[in-house]
């Protein structure tokens, strides 16, 4: 039988730390940033969707809505956050954000996802998340946390096709997460409805640290497109 006092423990917890997690990455933005200023803006993009995942969690018309079939529910409420972060990408101060950052800053928001993981292990183990999806997306997320303290522990040693590893890794750990959450988490919580949900990490900070990897690539793509142009041009 589940552990549901215990499982609630950790629900609970996940959710107290959230906050907290965004706010690091809100300082892993500005500590990132060099002469641009798009870091307060991505920065409240990631409050706004702690914020949205708040109302989708025990705002009443949308907390019913989050076991709908897919792609309803949940799934909106996750690619609501991730479209957000892509939309912003076009403006302008944001732009520039991301042409001039220290993308390898960024690998700072890694660590919570070995916290997270040993979260999700926990509440499997004690029967509140279907096997199918636990033991894959607990290890996952333990690896890619490990990996991030590794990288920050060697510092400038760290290579950027390293980061690129990473961040590729991590992007590809957080869509195989959804894809399991997607196939089996719905038909467990309404087979147990006494089982909380997970609230602010698959809500919040799933999107975000999954945006992040995303324009992280992206910007590392655009920058091997353009750099070599640019060397033609000056030595030219």
């Amino acid at each position: 039988m589940p552990d549901i006092p215990l499982i609630t423990s950790i629900v609970y917890a996940t959710d107290f730390l959230m906050p907290f997690t965004l706010l690091s990455v809100g300082f892993a933005f500005r500590a990132a940033s060099t002469q641009a200023t798009g870091w307060q803006l991505l920065s409240t993009i990631a409050v706004a969707s702690l914020v949205w995942g708040a109302a989708w969690s025990w705002f009443p018309q949308l907390s019913a809505l989050r076991l709908a079939p897919p792609p309803g529910g949940q799934v909106l409420a996750i690619l609501g956050v991730v479209l957000s972060f892509i939309a912003f990408r076009f403006v302008p101060t944001v732009r520039s954000y991301w042409q001039s950052a220290k993308l390898e800053k960024l690998v700072w928001n890694g660590p919570w996802r070995a916290l997270y993981g040993s979260a999700l292990l926990a509440i499997g183990l004690l029967g509140g998340l279907p096997e199918e999806f636990f033991w894959s997306a607990a290890a996952g997320d333990i690896a890619v946390g490990i990996w991030a303290v590794i990288i920050l522990w060697r510092g400038t040693n760290t290579k950027p096709k390293e980061i690129i590893a990473w961040n590729i890794i991590g992007a590809i750990d957080l869509i195989h997460v959804l894809a399991l959450g997607a196939l089996f988490l719905r038909p467990f919580y309404l087979a147990n409805p006494d089982i909380p949900l997970l609230n602010l990490l698959p809500l919040a900070g799933v999107p975000v640290l999954l945006s992040i990897h995303v324009m992280t690539l992206a910007t590392f793509f655009i920058r091997s497109k353009t750099t070599p142009s640019t060397t033609q041009k000056v030595v030219a």
